[in-house]
Formats: structure tokens, sequence, C-alpha cells
């Protein structure tokens, strides 16, 4: 009986030695991945705001907020913003035309040198969620033409 009752008891530590590594494994890999999570979704966010492109320009104004931030993205994400701004500079006759936007993006490390400098900030848009010539009542419009006055919305 004593053998019988030593290769079970030996096979219950062993049991039980593989629960507690399987539990340990499962801990890191849940921690592991929830950092990673939590950095990517804490860093993609929806934006709302008014987009600004032309000559030496691209940026974005929150609803909202007082402050501007330089847009930096993909072609492939841009090109529809960037299409419409140049349709609407087009039809209005002028430049730097507003654009609604609700977009994907992430806030990314101030630049230290350019344009982009001169901003608040930088955005990287992931998607463009929608966008329009219209922007609503609630989020405020910059006055004026100059490119100069972009980054200090009025």
């Amino acid at each position: 009986m004593e053998s019988a009752e030593m290769m079970l008891r030996n096979r219950v530590d062993n049991i039980q030695n593989l629960i507690w590594e399987r539990v340990a494994l499962v801990v890191f890999l849940i921690t592991s991945v929830s950092g990673c999570a939590s950095a990517s979704v804490s860093g993609r966010h929806s934006l709302r705001g008014i987009y600004y492109w032309g000559g030496e320009v691209e940026s974005v104004y929150p609803c909202g907020s007082n402050q501007s931030f330089w847009v930096i993205g993909s072609e492939r994400t841009l090109q529809a913003l960037r299409a419409e701004s140049m349709r609407l500079s087009k039809e209005r006759g002028r430049t730097f035309q507003p654009v609604y936007v609700e977009v994907i993006a992430i806030a990314e490390a101030k630049a230290e040198d350019g344009f982009a400098a001169d901003y608040d900030g930088v955005y990287r848009f992931m998607s463009i969620k929608t966008f329009s010539p219209s922007v609503p009542s609630d989020c405020h419009e910059l006055k004026g033409e100059s490119k100069e006055g972009l980054n200090n919305p009025v």
C-alpha cells in the first residue's frame, strides 16, 4: 500500500506543480498582454475637430479645445482629407478651408523642429471615420485665411 499511496502522492504533487506552472504562465501572459493592450487602446482615441490643409500646413483643432496639432499619417489615410480641402479651396476661392473630421488618432511627441514645432503637439491619424465641409455648431471654427494664424484659434 505504501508504494501505491506514494505513487498517488507523487502524482498529486505533479498535478499541483503543473497547475501552478500553468497559473503562473496565465498570469504572466495576462500581465504582458494587458500592458500591450492598454498602451494600444490608450494611445488610440476618437478625435473630432477642424482639419486644415495647404502650403506648409496640415493641422487639426480639436472641438472644444484652444489647442492646435500638426497632423501626420499615411498618404492613404490623409488623401481624402487633402482632396476635400483642395476641392473646397477651389470652390470657395480661398485657401485653408476647414474640413470637419472624426478620426481615430494617436497623440505623438511634440515636434522639436520644422513647421510642426509651432503647434501644441502632433496627432497621427490612423483612420478617418467621417469628414464634412460643414462644421457642427458645437465645434469652434477658425477665422481668417492666413496660414500664419492657423495655429492660433480665434
